[in-house]
Parts: C-alpha cells; sequence; structure tokens
C-alpha cells in the first residue's frame, strides 16, 4: 500500500508539474500577445493621424468643408485612442502591481499558517485590471471610430477630386476647342 501511495504522489507530484509549465509558457504567451497588441494600437492610432495629414497635403490640399467634420472627428478619436492606450498601459502596471500585493499576502498565509480573519491583505480585489480591460477596449472603439470617419473623409475627398479634374478637363477641352 504504501509502493502504490509513494507512485500516486510521484505521479502526482509529476502532474503538477507539467501544469505549472503549462501555466507559465500560458502566462507568458498571453503577456507577449497583450504588448503586440498595444504596440499595434498605439502604430495604427498614431500612423493614422500622420497619413490623414500627407492626404490632405498630397492628395487632397482643397478639401470640401462639408468634409472637414470628418477630419476633425476622426483626429479627435485617434488622439483619444492613443491616450487611452497609454491609460491602459499605466493602469496594466498597477493590476501587475496589485496582484503582486495579492500573491505576497497568499503565500505569507501558507507559510505563517495565518488565519483568513487576521489583519493583513483581505481584500483581494483588483480594480486596476478591470480599469485596464476598459481603458483597452476603449481605446479599440476610439480606433475603430477614427478609422471610419478618417475612410469617409478620404472617399469624400476622393471622389470630390475626380469630379474637379473632370470639370476641370472639360473647361481646357472647351477653352482649346473655342480657340481652333
Amino acid at each position: 500500500i504504501a509502493l502504490m501511495s509513494d507512485t500516486n504522489s510521484d505521479y502526482q507530484r509529476r502532474l503538477y508539474d507539467a501544469y505549472i509549465n503549462e501555466r507559465r509558457e500560458m502566462n507568458k504567451t498571453a503577456l507577449e500577445i497583450g504588448a503586440r497588441y498595444d504596440r499595434a494600437n498605439l502604430l495604427l492610432s498614431a500612423g493614422a493621424l500622420g497619413l490623414s495629414i500627407t492626404f490632405i497635403e498630397k492628395i487632397s490640399p482643397n478639401p470640401t468643408k462639408g468634409s472637414m467634420w470628418l477630419l476633425f472627428s476622426s483626429w479627435l478619436f485617434l488622439l483619444f485612442s492613443v491616450i487611452s492606450e497609454l491609460l491602459a498601459l499605466a493602469k496594466s502596471q498597477k493590476a501587475v502591481q496589485r496582484q503582486i500585493e495579492i500573491l505576497d499576502a497568499d503565500y505569507d498565509k501558507l507559510l505563517y499558517n495565518v488565519p483568513e480573519s487576521s489583519e493583513g491583505l483581505t481584500d483581494k480585489s483588483n480594480p486596476f485590471a478591470e480599469d485596464t480591460s476598459l481603458w483597452n477596449k476603449t481605446s479599440q472603439i476610439t480606433l475603430v471610430t477614427g478609422l471610419i470617419a478618417l475612410l469617409f473623409f478620404a472617399a469624400c475627398n476622393t471622389m470630390n477630386r475626380k469630379d474637379t479634374n473632370a470639370k476641370e478637363t472639360r473647361k481646357t477641352e472647351s477653352a482649346s476647342s473655342t480657340n481652333r
């Protein structure tokens, strides 16, 4: 019976070690994906702002007056997306620090056999994690909204440019035919 117990204990230990290793890898992967997402979101927001300025300068230097609200709206949304993402990063750092406090308190309870009702960390909530999620969602929504407004602005002014070019071509052609 003792041999069976040792075998079972060894098996449980190997299972636990495999679980811990897998869990570490999943946490590492989640952190890497989160970091890539944050970088991509900031890059897209800032890049779209820069692209819109280039669009105005090079492609449509005279945007229609009716479309300017789309441009300004897109800038506001994209700027708010950048700010939201930066706030999410700051809250994320605080969330990790808070989680470390919670883990330290849990470990102290296990190590020193401290009862649950004793002084110390009793609140195990992590509001910073919730805040991080909220700011990330806000950043996503404002990024998409800003990009949509920018696309509508570009569409309005690209079509307007084609119409203007066609009118100018017709004027040039009629002026040429009049001169003949």
